[in-house]
């Protein structure tokens, strides 16, 4: 199978998606940008995070999409609806083989199974929220009673409803990160473009693209490319 991803510059998304299916080596992978500087090198975010993975990104080069890459590729697989748009607005013949990687990756099914852990998480924090307040109420009452009638306290009370508030950002701090990057997920068709962010914010890029990889891998074999 030949595979095309698409993104805007060719110089993060675009190329570590190259990077990563490749390391399977049971398809052709090609990338290319939009609005590419050809011949620039790959951004120095997308070079970290792929050499976490094991990968070197210091090869590779930015290239415009062209019609001779949209006409050798099977599957044209674009990280926004907007790079789609454009892609089919430059080179029509796409149709039919264009898809965003979320919309080709993803089925119906999956997404409800996202859709019904998020369901879940909000449902363990509610839980958790509940027993918080239950377990330590009386000492926040107590705490809150201080402050207004003891101001020359006020500022031990505060460190200690500051302590609280930790714990609680702790307690909820696994679901709260859950609950981020799947309703990040599920808000947009589009794998957000990591340019300009630190490493984390390259690796959190990276890591959806593997996970939405391994779900385009899965699908090719369902459908025996």
């Amino acid at each position: 199978m030949k595979i095309l991803f698409v993104c805007t510059g060719n110089t993060c998304r675009s190329t570590m998606a190259e990077a990563m299916l490749k390391r399977s080596g049971k398809h052709e992978v090609r990338s290319g940008g939009v609005a590419a500087e050809s011949g620039a090198v790959a951004s120095r975010g997308a070079m970290a995070a792929m050499h976490k993975r094991g990968l070197d990104l210091s090869g590779h080069r930015a290239q415009l999409v062209t019609e001779e890459m949209v006409l050798w590729a099977d599957i044209i697989l674009t990280m926004t609806e907007r790079h789609l748009e454009v892609v089919l607005e430059r080179f029509p013949m796409a149709e039919g083989k264009i898809f965003t990687i979320k919309s080709f990756a993803l089925s119906d099914q999956e997404r409800q199974h996202l859709e019904n852990r998020l369901h879940d998480l909000y449902a363990r924090v509610d839980e958790k929220r509940r027993q918080f307040a239950a377990e330590n109420s009386p000492n926040i009452a107590e705490l809150q009673t201080r402050r207004g009638e003891l101001i020359a306290l006020l500022q031990a009370v505060e460190e200690q409803l500051v302590l609280l508030q930790g714990e609680l950002r702790a307690l909820l701090y696994r679901e709260r990160q859950e609950i981020e990057r799947i309703e990040a997920f599920l808000v947009s068709a589009d794998v957000a473009d990591p340019f300009g962010g630190g490493e984390d914010i390259y690796l959190q890029s990276a890591d959806e693209i593997e996970y939405l990889l391994a779900k385009v891998e899965e699908k090719m074999g369902e459908d025996g490319g």
